[in-house]
C-alpha cells in the first residue's frame, strides 16, 4: 500500500491521524454494527475472504462506527465494484477540503487546437487506485463494515478457494481473547474506502503530487476555474486516478508524452492499467468528454442517448423523486460545463432537487420540465470548436445609477489579449491601463495587477446611453455587459471566436464567468448575456477593471467626450421652436380643460386676439 500522508500538509496529517480531530463531536451517535442486506450473504462472505487476503480489510471484535456496502455495476463490463456507504460517517467528520487542481469539462474547453496544429492527447489510468492508499491505523476504527461470524469464514460451502482456517482468520484479527467459531468479527477498511468524503481529496492529492514529480508545474494544470495554459506548453488534466496530457506536437512525434509519469509510478509502486494507456492520439475520451480530430470537444454519444430517453420518460410520466431528477440534472450540468452559458437554463430545478425527502416520488412542475427540455434543445452548443481565435478587440463596460450605461473599446495585439485573459483566469486580479499624471489616482486593489500596454485615450466610446428606469446596481452592470456584447457581435466576423471582456464589478464578473446567477437582481441579466454569447458562438473570458481605470466610467455617467464617440457636444437643451411648441401644448390643454369642448376655434381666436406672432 501507498502512504498518502507523505504528500499532505501537516494540518491535514494532524486531522487524519486522530479520531478526535477527524470527528469533533465523536462517533458515539454512529452505528457500531450493521448487517449486510445488499445481496446474497454467501457472496459477501467470499468478498471478505478476498479482501482479507489482499490486505484491503482486517478484522476486529469492535469498531467505533460501521456502514453497509452496496454493489455498483461497471459500465464497460459485466463486473461490479463494491462501495462503502459512508454517508453518515462523512456527515459526522470534518468537511473535507476541495481537491487541489481538479479538472472538469470547462477547463478542457479552454484548450486550443487547429487543423495545422491539432491537439494530441496521452493518458494514464491507475488501477484500483483507492485500494492502494492505506488508512492510518489511528482512525481505522471509524471504517467498519457489516459484521459476520467466524464460522461463516470457515464454512466449506464457500469452496476451496475461499474457505479459511481458524488460524488464518486469527492472523487478520487483533483481539484480547482468542477467536472461536462463534465469535463475531467486524471487517474494517485498511485502505481509503470509496464512499467516504475525504477519500477523493486524498487520492486526488496523491496523484497531483505524482504529476508534479513528473515535471509539470502548477501553471500547466487544467483546473475547474478554467486556467488557460499557453498554447505551446503541454497541459495536464488530473481527475483522481486519471491523468491526461494535451499538447500540440507534430504527427511524427513518437516519444510518449507521459514517460516521466510512468517512471514515477514505477518508483512509487503505483499500479497502472496499461490496457487503458494511449499516446499522442487525436481522438479520445477524457472526463466523460470526447476529443475528436484534435480540434473538437463533444459529449459521449451514449450519454446523449441516456439523457434523451430520460427526458422523454420524464415528460411522459411527469413524476420523479429529487434523487432521480438529481442524477439527470447532474449529467446535464456536467455537459453544460463545455459551454457555461447553458447553465442559465436551469433555476427552479435546483429547488426541486434539494427538496426532502429525497426518495419520495412527486409531481414535476411544468416549469422544471421546461428548463430541462430547453437545456436539451440547446445540446448543439455542447460541441466546442477548439480552433476559435482570440479577437484583438478589448471592450470594457460600466454602469452608473446616476445616468446609465457606457462602453469603450480599443484594439490590442494578440499576445497582449491572451496574456490578460490568462491573468484573469488564474484567480483574484485587476486589470490596469498605462497610467499618466493626468489620470485619476489608482486605488489599491487585492489580487494580481496586470497592466495593459495601452492608455485611456486609446479607447473610443462606443455608446453612452441613459437608463430608462431605476434598477439594482448589479442589474445595471449585467445590462451594460449585454449591450457591449451585442455591439461586438454586430459584425459576423467576430462570431465563433474568443473574447476578453472587462467589467468593473467583481460579483458580476464571477456571475457572468460562471454562466448563471441565483440572485434575483442579476439572474435575468446574466441569462440575457448568456443568450447573446450562445447566439454569437463566442467564448468570453471576463476580467475586472476598477472604476478609476475603466475608460467606460465617464460614458456611464453621461460624459461622452472620449475619442470616437458620436455625441461629441453636450446637449444644448430645447430649441426656441421646441419652447414655443411646448407653450402652445400647455395652453391648449388648459383651454381644453376649461371649455370641455372639442372646438379648437376658441383656442385659436384667443391666440389671434392676443397678437401672438404665430397668428
Amino acid at each position: 500500500c501507498l502512504d498518502p500522508l507523505d504528500v499532505l500538509s501537516p494540518e491535514h496529517v494532524k486531522v487524519l491521524t486522530s479520531l478526535e480531530s477527524l470527528f469533533p463531536d465523536g462517533t458515539k451517535h454512529l452505528p457500531s454494527a450493521v448487517s449486510f442486506q445488499a445481496g446474497e450473504r454467501l457472496e459477501y462472505i467470499k468478498l471478505v475472504c478476498r479482501q482479507l487476503r489482499s490486505n484491503k480489510v482486517d478484522l476486529r471484535t469492535t469498531v467505533n462506527s460501521a456502514a453497509s456496502i452496496f454493489p455498483v455495476g461497471k459500465k464497460t463490463s459485466d463486473r461490479q465494484r463494491e462501495v462503502w456507504n459512508g454517508k453518515l460517517v462523512t456527515q459526522a467528520a470534518l468537511k473535507p477540503p476541495k481537491p487541489p487542481l481538479l479538472a472538469n469539462p470547462s477547463a478542457l474547453a479552454e484548450l486550443r487546437g487547429t487543423t495545422d496544429q491539432p491537439l494530441r492527447a496521452s493518458g494514464r489510468d491507475a488501477r484500483v487506485f483507492f485500494d492502494q492508499l492505506s488508512v492510518p491505523e489511528e482512525i481505522r476504527g471509524a471504517f467498519g463494515r457489516p459484521s459476520l461470524k467466524v464460522s461463516e469464514l470457515l464454512d466449506p460451502a464457500l469452496g476451496e478457494e475461499f474457505t479459511m482456517t481458524l488460524e488464518e482468520v486469527s492472523s487478520y484479527c487483533v483481539s484480547e481473547c482468542p477467536l472461536t467459531a462463534d465469535s463475531t468479527v467486524v471487517p474494517r477498511c485498511t485502505v481509503w474506502p470509496m464512499g467516504f468524503g475525504w477519500s477523493s481529496f486524498i487520492a486526488h492529492s496523491y496523484m497531483v503530487d505524482c504529476v508534479h514529480e513528473a515535471g509539470y508545474s502548477t501553471s500547466q494544470f487544467l483546473t475547474e476555474e478554467g486556467v488557460q495554459v499557453d498554447d505551446q506548453l503541454p497541459a495536464v488534466a488530473v481527475a483522481t486516478d486519471d491523468v491526461t496530457d494535451f499538447r500540440r506536437v507534430p504527427a511524427t512525434t513518437h516519444r510518449a508524452a507521459l514517460n516521466e509519469l510512468d517512471q514515477v509510478f514505477e518508483r512509487r509502486g503505483v499500479m497502472s492499467q496499461d490496457e487503458k494507456a494511449y499516446d499522442n492520439t487525436l481522438s479520445c475520451t477524457c472526463l466523460g468528454v470526447e476529443l475528436r480530430h484534435g480540434t473538437w470537444l463533444g459529449p459521449k454519444g451514449t450519454r446523449l442517448r441516456d439523457l434523451l430517453l430520460a427526458a422523454e420518460g420524464l415528460e411522459r410520466t411527469r413524476q420523479a423523486s429529487p434523487l432521480e431528477l438529481g442524477s439527470l440534472v447532474g449529467m446535464l450540468s456536467w455537459n453544460d460545463l463545455l459551454s457555461r452559458p447553458l447553465l442559465s437554463c436551469l433555476h427552479c430545478m435546483y429547488g426541486f432537487v434539494r427538496s426532502e425527502p429525497a426518495h419520495e416520488v412527486r409531481k414535476v412542475s411544468a416549469v422544471v420540465l421546461s428548463e430541462i427540455v430547453l437545456n436539451l434543445s440547446l445540446m448543439a452548443f455542447w460541441i466546442v470548436d477548439l480552433s476559435r481565435e482570440w479577437l484583438t478587440l478589448l471592450p470594457a463596460t460600466d454602469a452608473s445609477p446616476s445616468f446609465g450605461f457606457g462602453c469603450s473599446m480599443c484594439t490590442l495585439d494578440l499576445e497582449s489579449v491572451k496574456r490578460a485573459a490568462h491573468i484573469a483566469a488564474v484567480g483574484e486580479h485587476h486589470i490596469r491601463l498605462q497610467h499618466s499624471s493626468a489620470d485619476a489616482p489608482e486605488i489599491p486593489r487585492a489580487g494580481a495587477c496586470h497592466r495593459l500596454p495601452c492608455r485611456a485615450r486609446d479607447f473610443r466610446t462606443i455608446f453612452s446611453v441613459k437608463a430608462k428606469r431605476r434598477a439594482h446596481a448589479g442589474a445595471l452592470e449585467t445590462t451594460a455587459a449585454t449591450m457591449g456584447l451585442k455591439r461586438v457581435l454586430r459584425s459576423r466576423r467576430n462570431h465563433n471566436s474568443r473574447l476578453f471582456f472587462c467589467v468593473d464589478a467583481q460579483a458580476i464578473m464571477h456571475a457572468l464567468q460562471k454562466g448563471r446567477s441565483s440572485a434575483s437582481s442579476t439572474r435575468r441579466g446574466v441569462a440575457h448575456a448568456a443568450a447573446v454569447t450562445l447566439a454569437g458562438d463566442v467564448k468570453v473570458r471576463y476580467g475586472y477593471m476598477p472604476s478609476e481605470t475603466n475608460p467606460s466610467d465617464a460614458p456611464s455617467r453621461g460624459v461622452a467626450y472620449l475619442r470616437g464617440c458620436r455625441r461629441k457636444r453636450p446637449n444644448p437643451g430645447p430649441s426656441a421652436l421646441d419652447v414655443q411648441i411646448n407653450k402652445l401644448r400647455s395652453e391648449l390643454a388648459a383651454r381644453w380643460a376649461l371649455s370641455n369642448s372639442s372646438d379648437y376655434s376658441l383656442f385659436w381666436s384667443a391666440r389671434c386676439s392676443s397678437g401672438d406672432s404665430y397668428a
